[in-house]
């Protein structure tokens, strides 16, 4: 008799579920769209130190890559080697942006960041969010929300997690979350020699 009810209790509150679906308002619905986006770099030749990033504190290997370093979720990590790209190669922040993109109908990174444009050189991943915002806004679109995941050796995102997420959902004027993973040494990402990102977006049209 109890496995019964628990069958008739389960089957109503299934369909008092499909029922609080169903009575979503469709005109906000048709408005939401998600996009995907993913990036990935590879380090600079001073990967070849990779194990020990710390040799990139000496003022010798700093000059070898023009004094500059990593650049990950908008984050300066100063006893890394830099990405290889156009820009300053932060793949995490460039994920987020082709997925913002994706969503909107927009296009995707290569139309801003393209190796053709000369005035994106070195430019920041930081800038080129701040400059989707605007674009977002010019077409009536919100950003709902974001995830961006990093997959990595190193650095440890964990302990700039939360530091990252303020500031990129600050840019953005958005909630962003950030999370990461290793890949326990396999493959060229588990050998320090590249970084890759995905990222999810919410959009909804106005």
């Amino acid at each position: 008799m109890n496995e019964e009810l628990d069958i008739i209790k389960n089957f109503n509150l299934l369909n008092s579920f499909n029922a609080a679906i169903n009575n979503v308002d469709a005109n906000n619905n048709k408005n939401l769209r998600v996009g995907l986006g993913y990036d990935i770099h590879k380090f600079s030749d001073l990967s070849d130190l990779s194990s020990d990033f710390s040799i990139l504190n000496s003022k010798s290997s700093l000059n070898s890559v023009n004094s500059r370093c990593l650049w990950l979720l908008g984050l300066k990590w100063s006893n890394y080697p830099p990405l290889e790209a156009h820009s300053d190669g932060d793949c995490a922040i460039h994920a987020l942006v082709d997925a913002i993109l994706s969503a909107s109908n927009l296009g995707d990174i290569g139309s801003f960041l393209g190796v053709d444009k000369s005035n994106c050189e070195n430019i920041s991943g930081k800038t080129v969010l701040q400059r989707i915002n605007k674009l977002l806004k010019k077409n009536n679109i919100e950003l709902v929300n974001a995830g961006v995941f990093v997959l990595c050796q190193k650095p440890n995102i964990s302990k700039r997690r939360k530091t990252a997420e303020k500031l990129l959902s600050e840019i953005i004027n958005a909630p962003i979350s950030v999370s990461a993973s290793t890949t326990d040494g396999v493959g060229e990402i588990g050998q320090f020699k590249a970084i890759a990102s995905l990222a999810l977006a919410l959009v909804k049209f106005l």
